[in-house]
């Protein structure tokens, strides 16, 4: 995504090039303006927003299949991934990407929280080795974020280990005392 912006940004100071250049009329070259910064702009924001909508789409189809409702304290999505607690039907629904999947409270083996940081960048001198370091950079970043969320491994052969993305160390303190409540202590209702 930030490569489209990037890439947006240059066609739109080219075409400012262009437009004080005089090379084309002033009329063209605002058009041209006009298309070539707005176009991809335009592009980008509406990728953003169909890849919302389609994660709210299916965080609501996966909390109404657990019976889940939306936005009473038990739900959490984030990156195309999921979590809901059915209080009262003492279950936990978790989806990740298309998959969505409830368990009982009895088949969940455990669950921890961790946050992993990008810890030291690589830096490169000349071309080849900033593009280097930038690619280094890059993965290390991923491989942070693949490490870092809510993990609850539970009782099923195909879907054995579910990464929940939370990113703030809130969000997941907060899910661990939910959990800790609910399924070693019996439930958040009868406290």
């Amino acid at each position: 995504m930030a490569v489209l912006a990037i890439l947006s940004w240059l066609w739109a100071f080219f075409g400012i090039m262009i437009l004080f250049s005089g090379s084309l009329s002033s009329l063209s070259s605002f058009l041209l303006t006009v298309g070539v910064f707005f176009g991809p702009m335009a592009l980008i924001r509406w990728s953003i927003v169909r890849d919302r909508n389609r994660v709210r789409s299916m965080h609501d189809k996966a909390m109404s299949s657990g019976g889940i409702l939306v936005g009473q304290g038990f739900d959490h999505h984030e990156a195309n991934t999921g979590i809901g607690i059915n209080t009262a039907a003492k279950s936990l629904t978790m989806w990740n990407g298309d998959t969505c999947v409830t368990y009982s409270y009895d088949a969940v083996r455990e669950w921890e929280a961790s946050k992993v940081r990008m810890t030291g960048q690589a830096v490169g001198f000349g071309v080849a080795g900033v593009v280097a370091a930038g690619a280094a950079n890059i993965s290390a970043g991923r491989q942070a974020d693949a490490a870092t969320g809510l993990f609850i491994t539970v009782k099923d052969i195909n879907n054995a280990k579910w990464r929940i993305s939370m990113m703030s160390e809130a969000i997941q303190a907060r899910w661990m005392e939910i959990l800790r409540q609910e399924l070693k202590e019996g439930g958040i209702a009868a406290n």
